[in-house]
């Protein structure tokens, strides 16, 4: 739906204001990846949507290759232009708007070698509980999945329905890449619900240890 000139003037403002604070802190953040996986191919993300600055941790000369879904909504409007500044592409949509389009898109970035970053308890919830899109996804792809999340030394963290987290400057950030995960094709809606369970436990799994990493005083990047 085009926007009036009001809205696009709100979503302009907005923009300028999150550009303001979150490029100077993506320059700003030392990140430690650890891969768990020697695993190098196409991959979709899966991660909290609380968590979504864990998107930073992929190096910037990489980001070209790192496509983010982001809801068509005014919301997803200022934090895409935000994305794009730094560098990376995007992929617009959402369970409820654009959802078969997105789908193509994200299949498309797959096979041409890209990886997707996908919110897996977004847009509204309920927190830290995987929808099964991202299993239909991997299956209609033929693409792994990776979990993937991050602690932060230091950080804001908003009153919201996702506890959504936003690291401050020169802030020190640990990033686990899960080893990948299959989907087969043929699955029952019973063998569906138990790859989001296992999804869900294996990313509670990643963040107890990543925090554990980030306060460690040997793993503190100095």
């Amino acid at each position: 739906m085009k926007k009036n000139l009001d809205e696009t003037l709100k979503i302009n403002l907005a923009t300028g204001f999150l550009a303001s604070y979150i490029v100077p802190m993506d320059l700003s953040l030392k990140w430690e990846n650890i891969h768990q996986s020697d695993y190098k191919g196409p991959s979709i993300f899966a991660m909290w949507h609380g968590n979504q600055y864990v998107n930073v941790s992929v190096p910037k000369n990489e980001r070209y290759k790192h496509n983010i879904l982001i809801s068509p909504s005014n919301d997803g409007d200022m934090i895409a232009n935000v994305c794009k500044m730094m560098g990376f592409p995007l992929i617009r949509g959402s369970i409820n708007r654009r959802g078969a389009e997105a789908a193509r898109q994200i299949i498309d970035a797959l096979e041409n070698g890209r990886n997707v970053s996908y919110t897996i308890d977004g847009p509204r919830g309920p927190i830290y509980k995987v929808k099964p899109g991202i299993i239909r996804l991997s299956q209609m792809s033929g693409f792994p999945i990776v979990p993937l999340m991050g602690a932060i030394s230091s950080k804001f963290e908003f009153p919201s329905w996702d506890k959504y987290h936003l690291p401050h400057h020169f802030a020190k950030g640990v990033a686990i890449y899960s080893e990948p995960i299959y989907i087969p094709k043929e699955l029952t809606e019973e063998q569906i619900k138990e790859y989001q369970v296992l999804i869900e436990e294996k990313l509670l799994d990643l963040r107890d240890l990543a925090e554990e990493m980030i306060c460690e005083e040997s793993l503190c990047l100095d």
